[in-house]
């Protein structure tokens, strides 16, 4: 089924939740309209109108530790980082877990590396990454290794804002290096080494890793957007553009948009804003149902002072929101 197939249900849907709801049998019908119009939502990468909707089911079973993550999951994926922590504060007060209290710390890292350096507090961040290596129930995340990638990041804003990047980068390079001993088997781990890796100074140690990620037969799709990525990062543009383009012949039907937005990715920092723009304009005509294409337009065609064809594109994204 393609997204598209997914849009006729989201006005059938948002009818059932008008109107008044008195009886219990009328508020579950209308609970369970606003978990399937997130679905939708979710599906169709709409993340604040998904984030909005399980806010609404929230609201009718705020105890319910599920509806609330996934309102966390859904403003976090939509860069609402304080909405964001504020559904995983209301989920972990009714079920604590390691993995909450992980994502919890990612949500406070994200809202104080957006704020100025001389208005950071660090603290809400601090406790909840403790609680995240320390669970009270004694059980680690599947996906412990993320609470070392975000002890990483906040090592390296700290060493910035105290003028001390170097010793900061040389630790969080022992870091890392103490997480790829201690999590050998973790793919997901050695993608995000990759990048980690090279932002901290160790391109040999980003090289090393992408060999070990390209030998894992079933992320052939992955180790070459992380090999043009590396590529774009040292500023070898022409060289990560033959990457995708091998790449997207091995890779799996829906990996294709991944290549392609990589591309446009590569020209913004090329620093051919033109160029994307054209790229993402034929992206949208490939790939019509596809939002977060729009969105990108939208954002860079009035960066670009294109404002007639950013109205353009924001009555598309409206019309395919049905709104």
């Amino acid at each position: 089924m393609s997204k598209g197939d997914y849009l006729p249900a989201i006005p059938v849907l948002r009818d059932v939740t008008v109107g008044e709801r008195a009886t219990t049998a009328e508020i579950g019908q209308t609970y369970q309209a606003w978990l399937l119009l997130g679905t939708v939502h979710g599906v169709l990468a709409q993340w604040e109108q998904a984030a909005g909707v399980y806010a609404q089911a929230a609201a009718i079973d705020p105890n319910n530790a599920r509806i609330q993550l996934a309102a966390a999951t859904a403003w976090a994926n939509a860069g609402l980082f304080e909405n964001a922590a504020a559904h995983y504060e209301k989920a972990l007060a009714v079920e604590g877990s390691a993995g909450t209290w992980s994502a919890l710390a990612y949500a406070r890292l994200q809202c104080q590396l957006r704020l100025p350096k001389k208005k950071r507090n660090w603290a809400p961040f601090i406790e909840a990454l403790a609680a995240a290596q320390k669970p009270k129930d004694g059980t680690p995340a599947s996906d412990a290794w993320r609470v070392r990638l975000l002890e990483a990041d906040y090592r390296l804003a700290r060493g910035d804002e105290q003028g001390e990047q170097g010793q900061a980068r040389r630790d969080v390079a022992q870091l890392l290096r103490e997480a790829e001993d201690q999590y050998p088997g973790s793919a997901n781990l050695l993608q995000r080494l990759v990048l980690a890796y090279e932002q901290t100074g160790c391109p040999s140690d980003a090289d090393r890793v992408l060999e070990k990620v390209a030998r894992l037969e079933k992320d052939l799709a992955a180790s070459h957007l992380l090999r043009a990525a590396l590529h774009s990062h040292r500023r070898q543009y022409e060289r990560a553009r033959q990457v995708l383009a091998a790449g997207k012949k091995v890779a799996k039907g829906e990996m294709g948009p991944a290549f392609e937005s990589a591309l446009v990715q590569i020209s913004l920092q090329e620093g051919k804003p033109k160029q994307a723009l054209e790229e993402l304009a034929k992206l949208h005509a490939k790939y019509p149902s596809n939002q977060a294409f729009l969105r990108q337009l939208i954002e860079l065609a009035c960066d670009e002072g294109q404002l007639d064809e950013a109205a353009k594109w924001e009555s598309k994204l409206r019309e395919l929101e049905g709104s």
